[in-house]
């Protein structure tokens, strides 16, 4: 805030009821004329003398003869914005109010104006204006008869006194708007937030770092645990049990966390878990480090996922279907001849344990195609075992080839050394069926699919 008089001289207001008082401040405050100066150089020139010439700043200087007048002047200075920075005020002005009485109101309306009373009479001790003024630090007293030199360094002195006060006044009336006005934009912030975090679809929550004590909740997240907000801001996290496991809440109770995405199961009030993805952000609510707790529930998006991987799979074994089916039916030949054979009028003539062995070979490798099936559904029981890996690839060649169709030359290479492992049959050969797949999926043209263990 800017000051629009700061570069005027200062103005004074001198209250005498004796004219001649107000001709000698004049001469003393005001600023010296050119004829002035002239004519003390003359007299200093032709008289000599001891005088000490004194530099003047030229005060402004205004007159009141009564204390009502002066009160009127002072009002009127405030008013206008251009106040008087010092008044000299005389004890004694018969009739109407004396310089103590005219101090008490003008310093109503300008309570910062510095004062000098002029007194050569002892109508008032230090005592009683103590006792009417209180302890005011903008008050002296000048006996008359008074010197020049003193005169002027009580002006100048409360002069600038008065300046540095008001330049500070004026100062801090900036800093108060300042602060007013950042602490109109935080409660705008805050009311911001507030407003974002109760109206919010994304489950919200608010946790003390110290003891995962609940600050606040929207409603989103009050739904989605199933507690009211008074349960939820009466209890800790870990008196909800709302993480499934302390291992899940250790990390979202960290001061120093900041997490992205970590996937978590939130228990809610009726004891049913959700799976949720949270992301933290730091925050300090007064002295208090928080952390605001951002919930993303995926459980329907989980369930949908998976159903459309089952949707897939199902996919690719209507794919299959036919080639299984042409399988079957050759196994199904192979037994029903077999089973005609050892049926028909002499079966003296044939080779029992022949036929048995291939009928035997036919259904173990029906149950093959059965348990591949189901491993690829997800329907089966795991049942893990040693496995070559080279064995099974070969085992799954003819059905592999049938898969990916006519269009590619499938080629297994295995070592005499082949890889062992302890595994499921069906998961295994399941991970090798979507090995050749893919493989077939990046050759739209055809080409060669290659196995190799």
């Amino acid at each position: 805030m800017s000051d629009p008089h700061s570069e005027l001289p200062a103005r004074i207001l001198v209250v005498d009821d004796n004219p001649s008082i107000h001709e000698d401040f004049r001469k003393i405050l005001g600023a010296k004329t050119a004829a002035q100066s002239h004519l003390e150089n003359v007299e200093s020139a032709l008289f000599g003398g001891d005088d000490v010439s004194v530099d003047r700043h030229g005060f402004r200087i205004d007159s009141a003869y009564q204390g009502q007048e002066a009160f009127e002047l002072v009002k009127k200075a405030v008013a206008d914005g251009d106040p008087y920075v010092l008044a000299f005020v005389d004890v004694r002005m018969p009739p109407g109010w004396d310089g103590i009485e005219t101090l008490e109101n003008i310093w109503k309306c300008a309570p910062d104006l510095q004062a000098v009373v002029c007194t050569a009479f002892s109508d008032y001790s230090w005592d009683d204006m103590t006792h009417r003024f209180g302890q005011a630090d903008n008050l002296l007293i000048l006996k008359k008869p008074f010197e020049t030199v003193e005169v002027l360094q009580m002006a100048h002195a409360l002069a600038q006194k008065w300046k540095l006060g008001r330049q500070a006044k004026l100062r801090m009336d900036d800093l108060d708007k300042m602060v007013r006005q950042r602490t109109a934009e935080l409660h705008a912030s805050e009311e911001r937030f507030s407003k974002a975090f109760r109206a919010s679809p994304i489950p919200l929550v608010i946790l003390r770092c110290d003891d995962g004590g609940v600050i606040d909740s929207n409603q989103s997240f009050s739904t989605l645990a199933g507690h009211s907000s008074e349960e939820l801001l009466k209890k800790t996290a870990a008196d909800l049990q709302l993480w499934n496991s302390i291992a899940d809440s250790q990390p979202i109770t960290s001061s120093t966390a900041r997490l992205r995405d970590k996937s978590c199961s939130l228990r809610c009030s009726d004891g049913s878990l959700r799976q949720v993805v949270l992301s933290t952000e730091p925050l300090s609510l007064g002295s208090i480090p928080c952390l605001l707790v951002i919930v993303e529930d995926i459980t329907e998006q989980l369930k949908i996922e998976a159903q459309l991987r089952q949707a897939q799979k199902m996919e690719v074994i209507g794919r299959m279907a036919a080639g299984i089916a042409h399988e079957f039916n050759n196994l199904l030949t192979v037994i029903q001849g077999d089973v005609g054979l050892l049926q028909s009028a002499n079966p003296g003539n044939l080779d029992r344990h022949a036929l048995l062995d291939q009928i035997m070979q036919a259904s173990q490798r029906a149950a093959t195609f059965t348990r591949q099936l189901l491993a690829f559904s997800r329907k089966q029981v795991l049942q893990p075992r040693v496995l070559n890996i080279g064995d099974l690839m070969l085992r799954m060649k003819k059905m592999l080839s049938r898969l990916i169709g006519e269009k590619f030359d499938l080629q297994v290479r295995s070592g005499a050394d082949a890889l062992s492992v302890c595994a499921d049959e069906g998961g295994l050969e399941q991970v090798v069926m979507n090995l050749v797949l893919n493989a077939r999926d990046a050759m739209p043209d055809g080409g060669v699919v290659e196995i190799s263990a």
